[in-house]
C-alpha cells in the first residue's frame, strides 16, 4: 500500500506519446538572395550631365530671340526685350520639363529593374526550396518502401512457414490455359 506520491517526478519526465514542444518561430525579415550580382542601374550622374545639356541649350534662346527680331541698324526696344524674355522663359520653362522627365524616366527604369532582380531571385529561391523539398520526400519514399520491403519478407517467411504445415492447390497453370 503507497503511502504517498511524488508528482515532480512524473512532470519532469516527457511522456513518448505526446510530441516535444516546438521552440516559438521568431520572425526573420524577408531578404531577396543574390544568386547573382545586381543588375547595372542607370546612373544618376549621367542624368545630371544630360539636364545640364539640356538647361544650357535653353540658356542662350532669349538672346537668339532677341537677335532675330532685330533689324539692320535699329536697336532694340522694349517690345522686343519683353517678346525675348518671354521667349526665354518658355524656352527654360521647356528645359526644366525635359530635365524632370528625365529624371522620371530614369527613377522608373531602375525601379523596373530592381523589381524584376528581385523577382528573378524570389523565383530562383522559391526554386530551389522545390527542389529541397523534392529531395527530402523521395527520402521518405525510400524509407517508406525499405520498410514495405521488410514488411514484405516478413510475410514472405510467414507463408513459407504456413506452407510448410498446410497443403496449396496450385491453380496457376490452369488459370493461365484459361486465358
Amino acid at each position: 500500500m503507497a503511502l504517498g506520491t511524488d508528482n515532480k517526478l512524473k512532470s519532469s519526465l516527457a511522456s513518448p506519446l505526446r510530441a516535444p514542444p516546438k521552440a516559438p518561430m521568431k520572425s526573420v525579415p524577408k531578404k531577396t538572395p543574390a544568386y547573382s550580382p545586381m543588375i547595372k542601374l542607370v546612373d544618376q550622374g549621367a542624368v545630371d550631365d544630360v539636364n545640364n545639356n539640356v538647361l544650357a541649350g535653353a540658356a542662350g534662346s532669349g538672346r537668339m530671340a532677341m537677335q532675330s527680331m532685330a533689324g539692320r541698324g535699329l536697336s532694340a526696344g522694349r517690345g522686343q526685350q519683353a517678346r525675348a524674355d518671354m521667349a526665354q522663359g518658355n524656352a527654360m520653362a521647356d528645359a526644366e520639363l525635359k530635365a524632370s522627365q528625365n529624371n522620371q524616366q530614369a527613377d522608373q527604369q531602375n525601379k523596373l529593374k530592381k523589381l524584376a532582380y528581385d523577382t528573378a531571385m524570389e523565383s530562383e529561391d522559391l526554386a530551389n526550396q522545390g527542389l529541397l523539398q523534392q529531395l527530402r520526400m523521395s527520402g521518405f519514399g525510400e524509407d517508406l518502401a525499405s520498410q514495405g520491403f521488410e514488411q514484405d519478407m516478413i510475410e514472405a517467411k510467414r507463408r513459407g512457414q504456413l506452407g510448410l504445415d498446410s497443403i496449396y492447390n496450385d491453380f496457376t497453370p490452369l488459370l493461365r490455359g484459361l486465358r
